[in-house]
């Protein structure tokens, strides 16, 4: 369906902060994909305000085993649009159902790398609705919902035997409900009801076994972490949620760790059990799906309780960072596994692992490295921690460049570093007007040392 520009001026004149640029992007999208049209409605976000904001709503074609199928979506753009990014749901029809899965929640909610990592510039509608029609390809979001039949008990043809009147007691009448199936006719597998966990019960299991479904409120996120996993180097941040039954350690990977903060409750989908020391944790696989919740009322137990005796407190130093080495991994939006070669200049690239092609636009860069501090020692620092520093410092223009990331860290030279078995978990310049006076060494029990 095309769309009248000044149609569309007139209704972003209110609210919208950058609407030269959002009709920019509908545009492009709307005469690529013809079946998508643009509705101002009412959107109420979960802490219960609205707002009236322009959706993009419709199907895109999907690619599934050979057949393409129109995959109904609503994607909501907010009045910051493009700097932040839009709300996407799938939205089935009466005779579909939706698939739940690592990108999907009950709710038609959608999760991509793509929308977790929207960058202005970076982003824009074209791409996240490319990155949708191939990760649905992979996973279809929705499948046809169940024609109900009635079956009637077959009958004796009237007459004398024959052949036909012999096998005419296996004709079964049958009678449909009427429902229309429509596209898609993905069919429905064999289903059960995911087990809901309470902390109680996760903590009676064995190690390697799935909690399918566990509530949690966070009560306490420990600081962000690079560790090597099979020669891999992963992130990793230690949390601790709690119901009414009790506290539970969580290990986040990667991804997942920006997907929660201390003080909100999350429904928390495929997680795996591990045991430690004698305690029973969980942590996150790649088919995790967390999903935020209305605040659950927990017991008040203690997190330290569920800590390993190996997890000591954290260590604040004021020194020079004397070198430094970055390197940087281009990551897959679909499977999230890193690239081996990848040229940043190219317009589209083949993932080595999932084979998919897609915009090189797409594809996260994660940056991580080793600091040599003033005292000699060596610390690694993680993609997380990396990232943090440099949003809260306003540089993350350097953020794909690795050398002009050590430059920086060079030139500043004079850092505050909180770290826990030579890992930083923060870091802050020395000189900025929140450290000023800092001492030369401090103890940490808290994620972030405060200065004196």
């Amino acid at each position: 369906m095309a769309v009248n520009e000044n149609a569309l001026w007139k209704m972003l004149a209110k609210s919208y902060k950058y609407r030269d640029l959002t009709i920019r992007d509908v545009t492009n999208v709307t005469n690529q994909y013809k079946d998508l049209k643009t509705v101002m409605d009412i959107y109420v976000f979960n802490d219960g305000n609205n707002r009236e904001l322009l959706s993009l709503t419709g199907t895109v074609p999907v690619n599934f085993k050979g057949t393409v199928y129109n995959i109904p979506i609503c994607l909501w753009l907010l009045d910051t649009y493009p700097y932040n990014p839009p709300i996407c749901f799938v939205k089935p029809t009466s005779a579909m159902m939706i698939k739940t899965g690592k990108h999907v929640d009950a709710n038609g909610k959608i999760y991509l790398p793509y929308l977790h990592e929207w960058k202005y510039l970076e982003s824009d509608l074209f791409g996240l609705i490319q990155v949708m029609i191939v990760v649905f390809g992979e996973e279809p979001p929705v499948f046809a919902r169940p024609t109900t039949q009635t079956a009637y008990p077959g009958f004796q043809a009237a007459g004398p035997p024959n052949a036909m009147a012999q096998n005419s007691s296996d004709i079964q009448v049958k009678k449909t409900s009427g429902l229309q199936e429509t596209e898609p006719t993905f069919q429905p597998e064999e289903g059960h009801e995911n087990h809901e966990y309470t902390v109680a019960e996760v903590k009676k299991l064995g190690p390697g076994q799935t909690v399918e479904v566990v509530n949690l409120k966070v009560t306490h996120v420990k600081p962000t972490v690079a560790v090597f996993v099979r020669g891999v180097e992963m992130d990793l941040c230690k949390v601790y949620g709690s119901d009414q039954t009790g506290s539970i350690k969580v290990n986040l990977w990667n991804d997942a760790i920006l997907s929660v903060k201390a003080g909100c409750s999350y429904r928390l989908t495929n997680l795996e059990t591990r045991k430690k020391n004698g305690k029973v944790l969980v942590t996150t696989t790649k088919n995790t799906v967390i999903t935020e919740i209305t605040d659950m009322r927990v017991v008040h137990a203690d997190y330290r309780d569920e800590m390993s005796d190996e997890e000591g407190s954290l260590v604040t130093i004021d020194t020079r960072v004397t070198g430094i080495k970055i390197v940087q991994t281009w990551m897959c939006a679909m499977c999230n596994k890193p690239q081996a070669t990848f040229d940043r200049m190219s317009t589209i690239h083949r993932c080595e692992h999932c084979k998919m092609m897609q915009k090189t636009s797409v594809f996260r860069c994660a940056s991580r490295g080793t600091l040599c501090l003033g005292d000699g020692s060596k610390a690694s620092i993680s993609n997380t921690v990396l990232s943090t520093y440099l949003k809260r410092e306003n540089i993350m223009h350097l953020s794909l460049d690795a050398e002009k990331i050590e430059e920086h860290f060079l030139v500043v030279e004079q850092f505050q570093i909180t770290m826990a078995d030579q890992c930083v978990v923060d870091l802050k310049p020395l000189g900025s007007p929140s450290c000023s006076g800092a001492g030369d060494l401090h103890s940490a029990e808290d994620p972030v040392s405060q200065c004196k």
